[in-house]
């Protein structure tokens, strides 16, 4: 106690280290961690620009109308995006949480921890998105009616621009990961090198895609998948060679996971043959046929991630334990 009274006494003399830090010091610190984090975000920002600058033009030459062009362009740089969003937004609170755990990990050198923490988080992103985007993507046409009105071309882009939330999911929580531990050049390279093979590509990828049977709306979002997916494997490789990292944990849930997850998107499917999402009704009725799927579909694939034991493997819960006390409390507040 005298000990620690000594070392917080404001005569007490200051240390060799307390002189170094200095607020100019400390501001600096702050600045060279931040400034990649900065960059890494204003790239990510700026991405749909490309597509801002060179969907119109080029689809227009290609026999697209004006209107249809710009519908196609506002789907893929605002509305679709928005809807993504909902899923996306998981993998952001996750990376929120996975910088300081990982942070934290490294500081003490426990690399085995930095290497659970990180393969949770990929297994986390496939849990929650794959059902998610299947689900939103077999229902495109009562969410699109909802929040935008009827409209087939905005259904049938989003039905597949949806599968982007969760190759971004997988990009942007590598690319972070890469930055939180210390691999800054590898995580600016990336998003760099990626935004320029969106720049190049873009436009010869949209005339391209009709030669092969692909309509050309389609073009951007499969690029962005290529992209995503590419960025994402070569930054897996690069973590693992420099870190050590392994992948094999995670093998086993993802896969699971993705089964599941198919499981019941072809549920939903034979539902869908009687009672039929595709078709023109009032939104209080679109409302009502999602709440009534989401429900069935969250069932089936809690149901099944619960006998597979994938809640308990990703998450260290386990759900039957949780709701049991959950109803016990409840139980125990009404008596």
């Amino acid at each position: 106690r005298s000990r620690n009274k000594e070392l917080f006494h404001p005569d007490a003399p200051r240390t060799k280290e307390e002189v170094k830090n200095t607020n100019k010091a400390i501001l600096k610190k702050v600045l060279i961690v931040s400034l990649p984090f900065v960059l890494i975000n204003i790239v990510k920002s700026i991405y749909n620009i490309v597509d801002t600058f060179t969907l119109n033009t080029t689809l227009t030459t290609l026999g697209y109308t004006l209107s249809e062009s710009e519908y196609i362009l506002s789907v893929i740089t605002t509305w679709g995006a928005k809807l993504n969003m909902v899923i996306i937004s998981f993998e952001a609170g996750l990376a929120i949480s996975l910088v300081p755990n990982i942070s934290s990990s490294l500081v003490k050198g426990d690399m085995q921890d930095v290497n659970k923490k990180f393969n949770q988080s990929l297994q986390t992103i496939v849990f929650i998105s794959m059902p998610l985007v299947l689900g939103l993507s077999l229902l495109a046409t009562p969410v699109w009616n909802i929040f935008y009105g009827n409209n087939p071309l905005g259904i049938e882009m989003f039905s597949f621009f949806v599968f982007q939330a969760i190759t971004y999911s997988f990009y942007s929580i590598t690319i972070d990961s890469a930055q939180v531990m210390g691999n800054s050049k590898l995580a600016i390279s990336s998003l760099l090198i990626s935004f320029a093979l969106k720049a190049l590509l873009n436009i010869p990828f949209m005339r391209f895609c009709p030669l092969i049977g692909i309509k050309a709306q389609f073009a951007p979002i499969i690029l962005n998948l290529i992209i995503h997916i590419g960025t994402t494997i070569v930054i897996l490789y690069a973590q693992r060679k420099k870190y050590k990292l392994s992948y094999r944990q995670s093998i086993n849930p993802i896969l699971k996971s993705i089964l599941i997850s198919l499981i019941m998107f072809v549920s939903l499917k034979i539902m869908n043959l009687f009672i039929p999402v595709d078709i023109e009704t009032s939104k209080l009725n679109y409302f009502l046929l999602s709440i009534l799927y989401a429900l069935v579909g969250g069932t089936i694939y809690i149901w099944l991630s619960q006998e597979y034991n994938l809640i308990e493997h990703i998450f260290e819960i386990n759900l039957k334990t949780k709701i049991k006390a959950i109803l016990a409390r409840l139980k125990k507040s009404t008596n």
